[in-house]
């Protein structure tokens, strides 16, 4: 019964399920990863579990737990990559912060998976929608980043992120059932990674060149002598920590 449901109408209800759970597991663990990590050390990690989700996702073609922990290391590597931010711009990724950035991804995922489950033939058009809107929030979510602070827009930003990969899942595989869903799942969960772990590896990489973001008015500043940390794309970094 639950086999049919997922080949026929409950694929939508599936690929939510899991990109539900993908949101939910980088909200609970991402605080708890980045306490066992320093700095950039959560990119090089979240490469290495995604390399060892390549032999599951193979192995998937012989068993659908192959698929499985495909989807699971994948989405632990991007969790790692987000601890290599929130640990070098020295942000809060406490779940209470968290958690509020998930609510508006989670209820696009929702609307779309009720739209394709109930208008399944005109997938094409609503997905191409939902990929737009993704597209303008993830804009939204960086132009934010850059004037308020990094600690809810970023998390916004990844968890768009996964949202448009997953959103492509939907496209992918709801009404097409000939295909594989959890291999397309597995897939997606590759193509989430690789978007989550480069903009984290862009984010890194802005904090760690911008040096000494003192508040010099004179004209040739010695910032040596300055107490302060690289700036992070947006963050206010003294008064976070101060609070």
């Amino acid at each position: 019964m639950l086999l049919e449901l997922i080949k026929g109408k409950g694929r939508a209800l599936a690929v939510l399920l899991f990109a539900g759970f993908a949101l939910g597991l980088c909200v609970v663990a991402t605080a708890w990863v980045a306490s066992w990590l320093w700095e950039w050390s959560g990119l090089v990690v979240s490469v290495v579990l995604t390399l060892l989700a390549i032999p599951f996702h193979l192995l998937g073609g012989r068993t659908w737990i192959g698929y499985l922990f495909s989807f699971l290391l994948n989405t632990c590597g991007m969790c790692c990559s987000m601890t290599a931010y929130y640990n070098m711009s020295g942000l809060s990724c406490a779940r209470a912060d968290l958690l509020p950035a998930v609510l508006l991804p989670l209820t696009l995922l929702l609307c779309l998976c009720v739209l394709l489950t109930v208008f399944s033939e005109s997938k094409e058009p609503i997905v191409a929608i939902a990929v737009l809107l993704e597209v303008a929030l993830l804009v939204a979510s960086v132009v934010f980043w850059a004037k308020r602070g990094g600690d809810f827009y970023a998390f916004s930003l990844f968890a768009h992120l996964i949202v448009l990969f997953y959103t492509t899942v939907f496209g992918v595989t709801v009404g097409e059932e000939e295909r594989g869903l959890l291999r397309d799942i597995s897939f997606g969960s590759f193509g989430a990674f690789l978007l989550v772990a480069a903009a984290a590896l862009i984010a890194v990489t802005l904090i760690a060149g911008d040096g000494c973001d003192c508040d010099c008015n004179c004209g040739d500043c010695d910032c040596s002598s300055c107490d302060c940390g690289p700036s992070d794309f947006g963050k206010n970094t003294k008064t976070k920590r101060a609070r």
